[in-house]
């Protein structure tokens, strides 16, 4: 082996530590949105202080051999100055720019979350499927004939910010017309390797009427269909599959990563309906204002489709 320095160090800034620092206020009956920023931060750093000191002699009573007289706490001044020269340096390289992007949020303390931070719990989430009208439908079909672009989503409560609709280039698509049921007669445009799983959700059969390319589904215009006054544009992506849904994806840049990619290629706009505490905002409408998206948001958007 090699003689080496090692020099300890703790990262004391995140969540984790913020957490805690918010958990201990609230079981002394204080309301942490009271709690300013400076304050969480005071008492984030005396809380780091002590598990540094608690952690090193912990280190050091198991026999640990470092640089324990001389560790790097990321809290310091010395190591804030040394980042933020490092910032700097990247910010005269043209590296920093300030940019809009979907991120993971947590609506209970107000932050973003990292990837590895992320805890699922598992929830029971309402799906969709939602027709889009076709604006220039005679290119489909006759023209006193209707017809719409089926999309199916897991999230309802993202659909007014939808600003398009993804296929994919390795499928097939079709015109098809539901045959009986609530739906006959209806006319809608679907991936051909869906026909037989979305035939049994409707509850009958479907009848293909004709076939449509790649360059037909993006020459269209579609309605949103919560604000008729509103267009969705066309585009193929990736990540759209045949492994479940109508193979047509309901795409909001705001919401997702794959998303956001196709809203930056197109140039759509990143449209901002949900506030910090995950409620809808004034601007996504009087039926949905102020309600929090996963619970009761969700659902007066499943209204608002009926």
């Amino acid at each position: 082996g090699y003689h080496v320095h090692f020099r300890p160090g703790w990262d004391c800034h995140g969540l984790p530590i913020e957490f805690k620092v918010l958990q201990s206020l609230t079981e002394k009956g204080q309301n942490v949105k009271d709690v300013s920023p400076l304050v969480v931060r005071i008492k984030s750093q005396r809380y780091a202080k002590k598990w540094v000191k608690k952690q090193k002699a912990a280190f050091q009573r198991w026999g640990v051999m470092a640089d324990w007289s001389n560790p790097y706490i990321t809290m310091e001044e010395e190591y804030v100055a040394n980042q933020l020269g490092i910032f700097y340096s990247m910010y005269s390289q043209g590296l920093i720019y300030r940019g809009l992007k979907p991120i993971y949020w947590s609506p209970s303390s107000h932050t973003a979350l990292a990837e590895a931070e992320l805890e699922y719990q598992d929830l029971t989430s309402p799906s969709v499927y939602v027709k889009f009208p076709v604006l220039n439908s005679s290119t489909l079909v006759a023209e006193e004939e209707k017809v719409s672009l089926l999309v199916w989503t897991t999230t309802p409560w993202t659909l007014p910010a939808n600003e398009a609709i993804c296929f994919s280039k390795d499928l097939s698509y079709c015109v098809v017309r539901v045959d009986g049921g609530d739906h006959a007669g209806e006319k809608v445009v679907i991936a051909r390797d869906r026909m037989e799983d979305l035939s049994k959700v409707l509850g009958s059969a479907l009848v293909v009427e004709r076939e449509v390319s790649a360059e037909e589904l993006l020459s269209l215009e579609c309605s949103h269909p919560l604000n008729p006054a509103k267009k969705s544009v066309l585009a193929s992506a990736l990540h759209v599959t045949a492994d479940s849904g109508s193979g047509l994806v309901h795409t909001a840049p705001s919401h997702g990563h794959d998303d956001y990619l196709v809203g930056l290629e197109l140039g759509l706009p990143l449209v901002e309906l949900v506030d910090d505490d995950g409620c809808f905002v004034d601007e996504a409408g009087p039926e949905l204002a102020g309600k929090f998206v996963l619970k009761e948001g969700n659902q007066a958007v499943l209204k608002l489709l009926h």
